[in-house]
């Protein structure tokens, strides 16, 4: 089953991917990843001389992060379910198609932005909210998105 390239629901709302719901859980695995491995190195004030680099050498690491995810996504649900949700043969910089130069650039970008400014911004959020609402909430999505991932594969 290929979805790459199709438009599924005319001229709105297009699946791109592998659950029903309108949520890519790769993006949300990813930047649980990224957080819990780099949350220390974002911190660390690094400098070269004066210069600092902590963002330079936190992006380098998204950039392998988010590429080595996404190389195995892609590996998982081509073997597993026979789906090719995203090809990159396209590009001038890319890995069997799996990963682009480019696009992990992109994404890398992104991350950026979601570990410097979202992240503290949800976490300021978090801390606005009783213990009971936040689990509630996270009981929620667990279930809605269980549900979701337990009729897929069925």
């Amino acid at each position: 089953m290929k979805l790459f390239g199709k438009r599924q629901f005319g001229h709105g709302f297009v699946n791109r991917g592998f659950l029903h719901g309108p949520y890519l859980p790769i993006y949300g695995i990813g930047v649980l990843v990224l957080y819990f491995v780099l949350r220390k190195l974002i911190k660390k004030d690094i400098k070269i001389g004066k210069v600092p680099v902590t963002p330079v050498i936190v992006f380098i690491a998204i950039m392998f992060i988010v590429s080595f995810i996404e190389y195995m996504g892609s590996l998982f649900l081509e073997k597993c379910f026979g789906m090719e949700l995203w090809n990159y043969s396209y590009d001038k910089f890319n890995l069997n198609g799996r990963i682009s130069l480019r696009n992990s650039a992109c994404l890398s970008a992104g991350a950026m932005v979601m570990l410097y400014l979202v992240w503290p911004l949800l976490e300021k959020l978090y801390g606005k909210i009783s213990e009971k609402v936040a689990k509630i909430t996270a009981i929620i999505i667990c279930l809605v998105m269980g549900c979701d991932l337990i009729i897929t594969l069925i």
